[in-house]
Parts: C-alpha cells; structure tokens; sequence
C-alpha cells in the first residue's frame, strides 16, 4: 500500500470529468524504490489547491494524505507535495533538430509524388507536429513526443533494410514512419505548458481514431500500398488495425511501429542523450 514517507513517480497522467462535470486526474503512483505502482485518482477540490503541473508525467511527490477504496483497487489522494518536477518534453531545440532530420529524410525519397506530397503536409503541419505527443498514455506521451517517436521508427527501419536479405522498399517504409500516426496531431490536444494531454472529440467524431485519418491521406494521394501499411500498422484487428498487414514492407512495418512504442513507455524525464 502506498506510505506516507516514500516517494513515488508519477505516471500515465489524464485529465478527465466526472458524471457531474467535474474535473479530476487519474494516474499511477510508482515507489521510486520498490517500482510497485498504484492506481490513483485525484478529484476536483484537490486539484484546485495544486499547481496546474502537479500532476504530471514524470514528477516525483509525497503522499500525505489518502483513502483507499477496495472495490475499485483505487487511492484517492487528498494531500501531496511534489519533491520534483519533470520536464514536460523534448526541449525545443531537440524538436527542431528532429523536424530537419525529417525534411533531410523525405528530400532522399526517389519518389517524387511521394517526397512532394509528404514534404507539403509535414511543412503544413510543422506547428502542431513540433508538440504532439504519439499517445495519451502508452508510449512518447509528452511534448514532441510523435516526432521521437517517429525518428526511432526511422532508425529501427533503416537498420532492417540495411540488414535484409530480402528487398525492401525505402521509400514506402520510412515515409510509413513519418507519415503511419499524422492524424495524432489532430487527434490529441497538449498544453505546452504542463504536458496535459487529453482526446480532441471533434477529431474523434469526424474520423474515429488516427488510422483511419492516416489511411484517407495515403487513398487520397493514390499510394495505395502506403495505406495498406498504415491501416493495418496496429496488426490485428483486436488491437485496432482496420485491416491486417499482408505485404512485406506493412508486416516489417508493423513490427517497427510495435517495438518503438514498447521502448518508448517511458515518461521525458528518462530520455537522455538523443541520438538524432
């Protein structure tokens, strides 16, 4: 159970509201020491009495106050101090220095409807790129987190084609990494500030989640097997893919996209040392 004299981390921070309307946070509480995490909630009033970046990714609190209610294996926390507070993000000169390396990327493409069409929507959206995280809460979920996310993708694609036996087409793989999880930008709503990251529901309305954004850009570019690869870049169908992956770039694709999200559950205060 949680002590009032350990330190703990927070972690997978969102924002959400209450049946009434009310504000609240939920979260999980890592010891800092044992690495037990704690599901925990924090309500309205609390919230109130906090700095807006309290609750953050990443910060290391005292718990001075709790209750803890069985049926829902949740601790609401009442009172807290915070011993340390994270970064909310990549630093701005990291984003930019990402942002070119992709400008570089695209510019190699032999491709050339495929290095106009992705450079003019990269260039378009640079703004809400430059801030976006890749997810709410799994993985890169935090300011510039798409565009680290992406970067790996680029780097753990450029290792298997270097490596492969089998050819594969440079192109349509690393414009899969830059462009698989574009409509995030779109889908997610961060403040710079603190890091919150909460669902856009007008994103959601129109087009259900980022796949499906990302799978009409590529249709409506007439690069049929680019789409292919980003619908079906989740891999199955239970895991959120509109379709499952059947050519040999969307299955290395898939696997990319999978290991660059499972190394990347890590919040901004852990990245140390990019190597862009």
């Amino acid at each position: 159970m949680l002590e009032k004299t350990n330190q703990y981390k927070i972690k997978n921070a969102i924002a959400d509201k209450t049946r009434d309307n009310k504000s609240m946070k939920k979260f999980y509480l890592q010891d800092t020491i044992s690495k037990e995490e704690y599901k925990c909630v924090i309500w309205e009033d609390t919230l109130a009495l906090l700095d807006e970046d309290a609750i953050k990714n990443g910060n290391i609190i005292e718990v001075t106050s709790f209750t803890y209610k069985e049926a829902f294996k949740t601790y609401t926390i009442n009172k807290l101090n915070v011993i340390k507070k994270s970064p909310v993000g990549l630093l701005i000169e990291e984003r930019e220095k990402i942002f070119e390396r992709l400008i570089k990327e695209i510019e190699n493409f032999k491709n050339e409807s495929l290095k106009k069409a992705t450079l003019e929507t990269i260039t378009e959206q640079k703004e809400l790129l430059l801030i976006a995280p890749a997810a709410e809460k799994m993985h890169h979920n935090y300011v510039g987190g798409l565009l680290l996310h992406i970067l790996e993708c680029i780097n753990y694609a450029k290792t298997i084609i270097n490596t492969s036996y089998q050819k594969l087409d440079e192109d349509l793989l690393i414009c899969a990494c830059i462009i698989h999880d574009i409509g995030k930008i779109f889908e997610y709503i961060i403040k710079e500030d603190t890091g919150e990251i909460c669902r856009n529901p007008d994103f959601d309305k129109s087009w259900l989640s980022h796949i499906y954004y990302g799978f009409s850009w590529a249709n409506n570019h007439g690069f049929s097997e680019l789409a292919h690869i980003i619908a079906s870049h989740h891999g199955r169908i239970e895991w959120g893919a509109i379709v499952e992956p059947n050519t040999i770039e969307a299955r290395v694709f898939h696997h990319i996209d999978d290991l660059s999200a499972y190394t990347g559950h890590i919040s901004a205060d852990e990245i140390e040392d990019l190597n862009i």
